[in-house]
């Protein structure tokens, strides 16, 4: 079923639904929803070229966000979520450079003539990833892929109609079309509007709106750990998510020991949607591994060791790996293996190499050796030398301890001529709010000091 006919499937039979509730106690229904949509609607009907064509929008989580992603889809067009949070200033010319037609967002609508070929009719979203060249590339999706990794996310995570999501992070993020806007349009799933990541505000907006699921992100599972917070317990919270990055276990134990939950490892990527999900937290706290894949989700490792996934969430429009059936599989840049008990535990990143004295370095493993010490929390190696001379290593380390230390502790696993010969400790990361690595900020430690 096309995901705009579960939605007037809902509108039918349950228009007075309460779909989305902020902590100010406002509160939308499917009906009042959907007369935002027919607003979006007419204006989308200003587009001359939709049916099949990109179109770029960036609004904040609420009802209006999941308005027009449903008169977009009515208009016959392939809904582009972009980042609320990127500069605004590049959302023309990033949906421009992926064959978009039109955009929406804070400035208005935007629309011109585009030259790319309609998408097939089965399409309906795109996501976007930046890759390794920095340029975006496109993701396009099918209704059925859709659905597809709404239903593995539900099933898996155990989300039903009566949960109640809390939403910090955005709508339209790969994590939050799974968790948030797929759970909406099959179950009728709640979303509850967070405002803002500060601890405070999250602890009283779980309060307010009685949200009994949280995705999260490891910078937020930090925060909330270590605020000095007047509670104990996070409302009526059941379950914690962390996906969008590397979870330490000893922060995920800190969090289960402050608030009595554990933090469930949840582990996907934009190709292929969630992949596999630590159900009980065991796995999470002692860094076993990232939990079992999701229903319906086959995770095998490759002969490189690289993780190959394959689903009927994973995108197939484009992709040439693709069994006989046509679903879509992925090779990951994740190295990893699987467990006796099928749980996938990963073994760094396929981040790429560089030469030094005419040796391959490999970056992923000195981060992998780094990470290992005791008292680092996360590790993140580049190639890059400012001085132009011959190339070497950075290594920036989330710790407490100082650079000698590090390098004390990397003598011990890494020959000399692995070693980075520039460290940076920081008492935390900074991070974007997916939970990533904000490798930019990061890189300047690098480059912005003297060694």
């Amino acid at each position: 079923m096309l995901l705009h006919h579960k939605w007037d499937r809902m509108l039918r039979f349950s228009p007075d639904r309460t779909l989305i509730l902020a902590a100010s106690g406002e509160s939308w229904s499917t009906r009042s929803i959907d007369r935002l949509s027919q607003s979006w609607g007419e204006r989308l009907d200003a587009i001359p070229q939709i049916k099949g064509r990109l179109v770029g929008f960036s609004l904040p989580n609420g009802a209006d966000w999941m308005a027009l992603f449903v008169a977009i889809l009515r208009a016959g067009g392939v809904a582009l979520p972009l980042d609320p949070g990127s500069d605004v200033a590049n959302h023309e010319s990033t949906v421009q450079s992926v064959g978009g037609v039109a955009l929406i967002d804070r400035a208005g609508l935007k629309f011109w003539k585009g030259t790319a070929h309609a998408l097939p009719p089965e399409i309906c979203l795109a996501k976007l990833t930046s890759g390794s060249t920095g340029q975006p590339r496109r993701f396009c999706f099918s209704h059925a892929e859709m659905e597809a990794d709404g239903c593995q996310v539900q099933r898996g995570m155990g989300i039903g109609a009566d949960d109640v999501n809390l939403a910090v992070i955005p709508f339209g993020h790969s994590y939050g079309l799974g968790n948030f806007v797929m759970p909406l349009l099959r179950s009728g799933t709640a979303v509850a509007l967070g405002r803002s990541i500060l601890p405070r505000d999250v602890v009283a907006d779980l309060e307010a709106t009685s949200a009994t699921v949280f995705p999260a992100v490891p910078p937020l599972i930090h925060a909330l750990a270590t605020a000095d917070l007047p509670v104990d317990r996070l409302g009526q919270i059941r379950l914690v998510i962390s996906a969008g990055g590397r979870l330490p276990g000893q922060l995920a134990q800190r969090f289960g020991e402050r608030f009595n939950l554990p933090v469930c490892s949840f582990y996907g990527s934009t190709e292929t949607g969630g992949i596999t999900f630590d159900r009980r937290g065991a796995d999470s706290g002692s860094e076993r591994s990232v939990g079992k894949p999701l229903p319906g989700v086959n995770v095998v490792r490759s002969r490189t060791g690289r993780l190959l996934v394959t689903s009927r969430a994973v995108y197939s429009h484009g992709n040439r790996r693709r069994t006989d059936s046509g679903t879509g599989c992925v090779l990951l840049s994740d190295y990893g293996r699987i467990l006796d008990d099928g749980a996938v535990a990963l073994g760094g990143r396929r981040r790429g190499f560089i030469k030094k004295a005419g040796r391959r370095i490999s970056l992923a493993e000195v981060e992998t050796v780094a990470r290992a010490l005791p008292g680092v929390r996360q590790a993140w190696a580049s190639g890059s030398n400012p001085a132009g001379s011959e190339e070497s290593i950075g290594l920036v380390v989330e710790t407490d301890l100082t650079a000698e230390v590090i390098r004390s502790g990397l003598k011990k696993n890494l020959p000399k001529w692995k070693r980075p010969t520039r460290i940076v400790c920081l008492g935390r990361f900074p991070t974007t709010i997916r939970g990533k690595f904000a490798t930019k900020e990061l890189e300047r430690y690098l480059t912005s000091r003297s060694w």
